[in-house]
């Protein structure tokens, strides 16, 4: 990770990541939104002996509601620019 210039973390432990393997996740926070030049999270997986492929199931719905949300939220703000140029003609 250390090649990507990234610092492990606990964060994908809440999706019951293995912890004796190193893993990072994205802090997430209000108004923060998400980094698209760096990765969401890494984690080591292995499908023969399902190391963390319940951890990455949750890892990507986590990633696919905050990608929503964000998304959502952009659209607000657009709508809300458009109802207020409409008001100013």
């Amino acid at each position: 990770m250390e090649d990507i210039h990234l610092k492990p973390n606990h964060r994908l432990e809440r999706f019951k990541a293995d912890t004796r393997y190193r893993s990072y996740g994205f802090e997430e926070d209000f108004g923060v939104s998400l980094p698209t030049d760096q990765p969401l999270f890494v984690l080591p997986i292995s499908s023969v002996s399902h190391l963390n492929t319940e951890a990455l199931r949750y890892s990507l719905k986590s990633l696919i509601k905050s990608v929503e949300t964000e998304e959502k939220g952009r659209s607000m703000i657009y709508q809300g620019i458009v109802i207020k140029w409409g008001r100013m003609s």
